[in-house]
């Protein structure tokens, strides 16, 4: 499903480098939102140059369902209106609440696993060399929630004790994210990140 809307008919500006184009959409009728075809032209001098020898035009055409799904070669639906195929050669498998399940290429697979409130619990990526006929396990992420909402606290990255945490600044406004092979933080009462501070013979002889 492509969408832009009929006033979007036109829309022109810079492509990448120094070539300059235009781009013209078209629709499936002068009601539909669903964009049927693309005409791009590029040239070396300006936006307006559509009939130089320097002028490349690149025609685009697309097919649209009543349900306005993209019916190009290569998508496939299930009967829920679910995407499971691509044109590249994406395959997708879902979950009855319909989060991502398993996506799968010629060269990787990527699973993702749910935890008892159906949040993301893990996921694992694998690739192959062979099309897709033996599998190898190239990454295993684990994400770890502090309590029942949505908002992972941290992830591990790995079995080499490499993680990924959450943390919130001073005003609780924002948030950034920090790698380290030690374990999280413990939080503190107001729920910020706390320091863990070093034990040992030292620094109890130092702070006692």
């Amino acid at each position: 499903m492509l969408r832009g809307g009929p006033a979007a008919a036109l829309a022109a500006g810079r492509t990448a480098g120094p070539l300059l184009g235009t781009r013209s959409y078209s629709f499936a009728s002068s009601a539909s939102f669903n964009r049927t075809g693309l005409s791009a032209t590029t040239g070396s001098t300006d936006c307006a140059d559509t009939t130089t020898s320097t002028s490349t035009t690149t025609t685009t055409a697309h097919t649209c369902a009543s349900a306005d799904r993209i019916t190009d070669t290569g998508y496939t639906y299930d009967a829920f209106s679910r995407t499971t195929s691509l044109p590249d050669g994406t395959n997708l498998a879902y979950y009855t609440n319909d989060l991502v399940r398993q996506e799968t290429t010629s060269t990787t697979n990527q699973i993702r696993a749910l935890d008892a409130p159906h949040r993301l619990a893990s996921w694992t990526t694998q690739t192959s060399t062979d099309g897709g006929s033996t599998w190898t396990t190239s990454a295993a992420r684990t994400t770890h929630y502090a309590d029942d909402g949505d908002s992972t606290t941290w992830t591990a990255e790995d079995t080499n004790g490499n993680i990924t945490r959450n943390a919130e600044d001073l005003t609780g406004a924002s948030h950034r994210r920090a790698r380290t092979a030690k374990r999280p933080s413990p939080a503190s009462t107001e729920g910020l990140a706390a320091s863990r501070l070093p034990d040992g013979p030292d620094f109890r002889r130092r702070y006692q």
